[in-house]
């Protein structure tokens, strides 16, 4: 709600394209700062602890943000506390990553992930849309209370969790955990498909993040879609989002994991380039969508493949670089792609920009990641 939320607010109180993609890029940059921090916490200390610890702070400083006014005046204000949020989902990722190796048996690790995502999906379809329909009603600072719950609700699940913690790192200082980092960083580095998997992410999010950054206010501003129905355009995202993440396991089974992420990498692309051909929004969202679905497989086959072959101490560790290095081109691509489309006001230039970015990113690794495994 929250990844949805704050930028609408942005547009709202701004109407700029410029902070809207603001918003986005300073959602991702916790995991380019903050996410190495998690992965040695996460290697450390009690993993559930920190997950309640992280749910408890998030719920306290969503109810701070209702006390600020929404207006121009304070837009920097709202930007620092999605970045503070931002930065506890940043240090949750690697954490929950590493967790689930140690509560799901091995062979029905790749059938949970695809669980993982289904559910992430479901949230980016009905999170949206409850948030379009609660609009019609209400206020978007009434919208932030129930996001508070959210996470109160997330800490009671966390709680229930069965996890008995086996501390890696016996005393942490200024000194282990510059080692624990050199440590990760070395093992990501030496492993031949982290790696170029981790380089493929670079380009191809800094691809995709330069599209979506602007595609709520190209729905708002180009087509004229009134804000309390945007999110129903986010709808085919979530949905073959989920048929993607379900598909992957039994992909997964049949094909390697370079070619899997090379492959659907490389189809993403050219469904994007077909976007400046669109010109309603439905297909544009449909494409966007089917995009979307083609990354789902490719999030479930990473995950997978991380938790299957990388040791558990180095677990955590390893998911935050991989995050960290893969989100470095995020906020730049955000960034990008809000001054261009500002400059240009041309959403289709914006796209084949991107799909062309994404498609090139594919065919420079498509080598590296197939040659892992022969």
């Amino acid at each position: 709600m929250l990844a949805f939320l704050v930028p609408l607010i942005l547009l709202d109180i701004t109407n700029s394209p410029i902070y809207v993609s603001a918003a986005y890029a300073v959602g991702m940059l916790p995991y380019v700062l903050v996410t190495p921090i998690g992965g040695v916490l996460g290697d450390s200390f009690n993993k559930k602890k920190i997950i309640q610890i992280g749910e408890l702070f998030s719920a306290v400083f969503v109810m701070v943000l209702t006390f600020i006014p929404f207006n121009t005046a304070n837009a920097w204000l709202l930007l620092v506390f999605h970045f503070i949020l931002s930065s506890t989902i940043a240090l949750h990722h690697p954490v929950f990553q590493a967790i689930i190796p140690t509560i799901v048996e091995g062979k029905r690790v790749s059938r949970f992930n695809a669980y993982v995502g289904t559910i992430d999906n479901l949230i980016s379809i009905t999170a949206p849309a409850l948030i379009g329909l609660f609009l019609i009603v209400s206020t978007k600072k009434a919208l932030l209370y129930g996001t508070a719950v959210g996470y109160l609700l997330s800490f009671g699940l966390v709680s229930c969790l069965p996890y008995s913690h086996t501390a890696n790192i016996p005393k942490l200082s200024l000194r282990s955990t510059t080692k624990a980092i050199e440590e990760g960083f070395k093992y990501v580095w030496s492993t031949r498909l982290i790696k170029y998997t981790m380089l493929l992410f670079v380009s191809t999010n800094f691809g995709a993040q330069f599209f979506y950054a602007s595609f709520i206010y190209h729905l708002k501003n180009d087509y004229l879609i009134p804000e309390n129905q945007l999110s129903y355009y986010f709808i085919p995202s979530g949905i073959l989002s989920i048929i993607g993440a379900l598909l992957a396991p039994h992909i997964i089974k049949h094909f390697a994991d370079g070619k899997i992420i090379a492959s659907f990498v490389g189809l993403m692309g050219c469904f994007v380039l077909l976007i400046p051909l669109s010109h309603t929004p439905l297909l544009t969202a449909c494409l966007w969508g089917i995009a979307s679905g083609l990354v789902a497989v490719v999030i479930v086959t990473v995950f997978t493949m991380r938790q299957k072959i990388v040791p558990s101490h180095l677990l955590s560790r390893t998911v935050a670089f991989t995050r960290m290095v893969a989100y470095i081109a995020i906020p730049a691509g955000a960034i990008s792609g809000g001054i261009v489309f500002e400059k240009t006001n041309n959403f289709a230039w914006i796209a084949a920009i991107s799909g062309a970015i994404i498609l090139l990113s594919a065919v420079v690794y498509w080598r590296p990641l197939t040659k892992t495994y022969q």
